[in-house]
């Protein structure tokens, strides 16, 4: 357990590909719960409530999974999914726990207090590795280059924002 662990967190540091992680269909549902449960407390902060987080982060990682499949079909790697998904799962769970302690220091209002204005600063900070995480696993999984990733990376944290922000913003 301690080294696949240790595999994740070395693909969120960019040293290993998805492809290091099993084809295993049970890690692929342990990441997906894991990463369910870590986004939704993570999320509870941000989007008013627990059972508001739970429906987002749900939301979230389907769509994540859906579009996964959907560029996997596309390239012709069909088989890649399991490894890919759960290394996107896993390192949702990782940067998650690291956001936790950084919500908690920027607060209900940041700008009150240098801590919480330094953890909007490292708030902004794990969005950047989110994306370039999310970068490099799809560049492994669909087999193109760090560009193509970066820009599908992009692309899917607009479409989620503005997902999200539609759902579950009051007017």
């Amino acid at each position: 357990m301690k080294r696949l662990i240790y595999r994740f967190v070395e693909i969120c540091l960019l040293r290993a590909p998805p492809q290091a992680l099993p084809a295993s269909g049970f890690l692929l549902w342990l990441t997906a719960l894991l990463a369910l449960l870590s986004g939704t407390l993570a999320g509870g902060f941000r989007v008013g409530g627990m059972d508001t987080a739970l429906v987002a982060q749900a939301l979230e990682l389907l769509a994540l999974a859906l579009l996964l499949r959907a560029g996997l079909a596309v390239r012709g790697h069909r088989g890649r999914f399991t490894q890919a998904a759960s290394a996107l799962f896993g390192s949702v769970v990782v940067i998650n726990l690291a956001l936790l302690p950084v919500q908690l220091m920027m607060g209900a209002d940041p700008a009150a207090s240098f801590i919480g204005q330094l953890g909007v600063l490292l708030f902004l900070l794990l969005l950047v590795w989110s994306l370039v995480v999310l970068a490099h696993i799809l560049r492994h999984a669909l087999d193109t280059d760090f560009v193509v990733g970066s820009l599908f990376s992009i692309g899917y944290f607009l479409f989620m924002n503005w997902l999200v922000q539609l759902l579950f913003t009051v007017p």
